[in-house]
């Protein structure tokens, strides 16, 4: 036929079109598939990256609520001591107030009272004592709350670059 040249021409034509056709498809494949890991990446590093900055708000948190159990502590010992000082003067002034007014100081009934004055100084000092060591393990068991979130946190910033690692 006389037409054949023409025919082979074009079925060449049309092949190499396909082939092209068939490369564009399978470089924009590659293509896209270098970008998907690339997002994932910077997914990954961006996710560590928070979890290691909430790690560190919650170590942050931490050591405020250690010494916030520090001052606890500190503050019913100072109470306490207030309290002391206190009792003292009191106790002081009650006697000379006595001694004063004739009454014999170190018998009867207001040796009695000097000593239920220091029994319940002594209750209430004990009770103040124990308020803030009960403040002070609270604050302790928040430090150790956060301890813990910032350890969970560094385990997810892990687990992210492990994550961006395998999906790249």
């Amino acid at each position: 036929p006389a037409d054949a040249p023409c025919r082979d021409h074009a079925t060449n034509r049309y092949q190499r079109w396909i082939i092209d056709m068939c490369s564009l498809t399978a470089a924009m494949t590659v293509d896209g598939m270098a970008m998907s890991a690339y997002s994932e990446n910077q997914k990954s590093k961006a996710a560590e990256g928070q979890a290691r900055h909430v790690a560190d708000v919650a170590r942050f948190n931490q050591q405020v609520y250690n010494m916030r159990a520090n001052s606890e502590i500190q503050a019913a010992e100072y109470e306490a001591d207030l309290l002391d000082e206190g009792v003292r003067r009191n106790l002081a002034r009650n006697r000379a107030l006595a001694a004063m007014s004739g009454v014999v100081i170190n018998t009867g009934s207001v040796d009695q009272v000097q000593y239920q004055s220091l029994a319940d100084a002594e209750a209430e000092r004990l009770a103040r004592l124990y308020n803030g060591n009960v403040r002070a393990h609270a604050a302790r068991t928040g430090a150790l709350n956060y301890g813990m979130q910032a350890t969970g946190a560094l385990a997810s910033a892990r687990a992210e670059r492990v994550a961006g690692q395998i999906n790249t």
